[in-house]
């Protein structure tokens, strides 16, 4: 990828006819952030972001690090380059839809979307014959293109406003490096024609071969230049060389607001505690010949209550990853705060053995002796299959006319 002469060093603009124009924001020249759990940095989390990464290889393990990642800085949208599948269906990351696949053993990108975002289509995608690899997806208004870009590729230029993130493999002096290739120079030919807004940040690539850091990983912006949005670098991430690029505006997208719903967790009950609450509770209802039916109706419901809401949990769990667990998040955070090999292979290690685990104990639960319903649920959700019945030709409504009739 070449080496960075001075990774915290802000570039010079370019002396061509059409500069490219840099974004002003300090997140676009200062090296990758450090992570600490600062009230300000908690407080710059929680704004929605798009998140994008060249995860080399895309495995559970590493979608278990990646939803972590996505949850902490509530990303809204994934762009992921690199994946090295061709099965669509093994890229699935819970709480996001797949909206765009492009599959290869070698290269492949995807991008996500997260379930609460709406007025979401996808406008282009390329195929696995094209060199260039890009998905083009039109999210409440703002174009969003998933660009893996080898070096002799060219791009089109889309309708603004636009975010271009991605893998570019070009070097240039104008995000950092210390020398420009003619591929380079033609990327950034191409952005100063259409105006383009560069964000980059130094140390996005580290090659543990020669020990250097690069920039291959850029954004380019095409909207407003009043509302530009901040990018920032995350920390390492395990048997990857890049690292998760975090772009944030306000804001960027908009989530849909829903209702939590919450559940009761029938399973987990106390019974005994429950039904001995209730035989006491029912010693204090009125009598049954009292007159008034509505002050018993109202002393029976709330007696029921109470018991329910002492002995049956409740509640709703706002994030979920499978398989990750106080252990995992430990040897995450040893592996963020010291970055080395071992680290990342005691991390996917736990994962894979926790995911095991997990699978062993789905599968030993499918038993048709006390519940059919409950093991065929399992295996159709294992399978992928739905037992959804067709709908009945007579409907109540059919049913009540023809009475009255």
């Amino acid at each position: 990828q070449g080496g960075i002469s001075n990774p915290t060093a802000v570039p010079h603009p370019s002396t061509r006819g059409v500069p490219v124009r840099h974004c002003s924001s300090p997140s676009c020249y200062q090296g990758a952030p450090r992570l600490k759990s600062s009230i300000m940095e908690h407080k710059q989390a929680i704004v929605p972001g798009i998140l994008q990464l060249n995860v080399e290889g895309f495995t559970p393990a590493k979608r278990e690090v990646l939803l972590h990642i996505a949850i902490t800085n509530n990303a809204l949208m994934l762009l992921l380059q690199e994946m090295h599948l061709c099965d669509e269906s093994r890229a699935k990351i819970p709480g996001f839809k797949l909206y765009a696949f492009t599959g290869s053993p070698h290269h492949g990108i995807t991008t996500y979307v997260k379930s609460t975002i709406q007025d979401c289509t996808v406008t282009a995608v390329s195929t696995p014959q094209d060199d260039l690899q890009w998905h083009i997806i039109n999210v409440q208004g703002l174009h969003f293109i998933n660009v893996y870009k080898p070096p002799p590729v060219q791009l089109q230029p889309i309708t603004p406003p636009t975010v271009y993130m991605g893998d570019f493999n070009c070097q240039h002096t104008d995000w950092g490096y210390n020398y420009s290739t003619a591929n380079g120079e033609a990327l950034c030919n191409w952005a100063s024609q259409r105006d383009l807004t560069l964000f980059f940040n130094s140390q996005t690539f580290h090659s543990s071969r020669w020990s250097t850091f690069s920039n291959p990983d850029l954004t380019w912006w095409s909207g407003s230049t009043t509302d530009i949005p901040t990018r920032s670098i995350l920390g390492c991430f395990p048997h990857s060389h890049h690292r998760p690029v975090l772009l944030k505006g306000t804001p960027l997208l908009v989530p849909t607001p829903s209702l939590p719903a919450k559940r009761w967790n029938f399973c987990k009950v106390d019974w005994d505690r429950f039904s001995n609450l209730t035989d006491d509770i029912a010693s204090t209802l009125p009598p049954p010949d009292s007159t008034d039916i509505n002050n018993s109706y109202l002393a029976f419901c709330n007696g029921i209550s109470a018991a329910s809401n002492s002995y049956i949990p409740w509640g709703i769990r706002k994030t979920f990853i499978p398989g990750w667990d106080p252990e995992c998040k430990h040897l995450y955070d040893t592996f963020r705060n010291a970055p080395n090999e071992e680290e990342a292979s005691n991390i996917a290690s736990q994962l894979n053995k926790t995911q095991k685990t997990r699978w062993q104990e789905t599968v030993e639960s499918i038993n048709f002796t006390h519940s059919s319903q409950k093991a065929w649920q399992t295996i159709n959700h294992l399978t992928g299959k739905s037992a959804k019945q067709e709908p009945y030709p007579v409907t109540p409504d059919d049913i009540a006319r023809t009475i009255i009739n």
